[in-house]
């Protein structure tokens, strides 16, 4: 990822995580968000792609505007890290539904390493 972006998104998570910049969702989804600071508008958007065939999908690509610019980071990547990262600053359900995952994932390794190991 550019360096500038990279510097972007990192100053956007410290300014959620410090209360200087608010997202709200927008039409009461979870799908739209919006912060506004200076003047100037930030939105991140999720992206739920229906394959063929498939049931359903989870968010897997985010867009990020600013100045008129869209970005679009796919899940795995350093940028859709960066956009959960300042939604967990954002909104505590975020924060809480990820670190709930983050800790099944956790015990989940752990277990399959017990596995390897023996």
């Amino acid at each position: 990822m550019e360096s500038k972006l990279k510097e972007l998104l990192r100053l956007i998570a410290a300014l959620t995580r410090t209360g200087k910049l608010e997202w709200a969702q927008e039409n009461k989804n979870e799908l739209d968000h919006i912060a506004k600071l200076n003047g100037r508008e930030f939105r991140i958007r999720f992206k739920y792609p229906l394959l063929a065939g498939d049931e359903g999908s989870d968010a897997e690509a985010a867009e990020f505007s600013a100045a008129g610019v869209i970005f679009t980071f796919y899940i795995g990547t350093e940028g859709f890290e960066r956009i959960s990262e300042i939604l967990c600053a954002a909104y505590p359900n975020y924060r809480e539904h990820n670190r709930k995952m983050t800790k099944e994932i956790k015990k989940m390794v752990s277990e399959l390493r017990r596995h390897l190991d023996k």
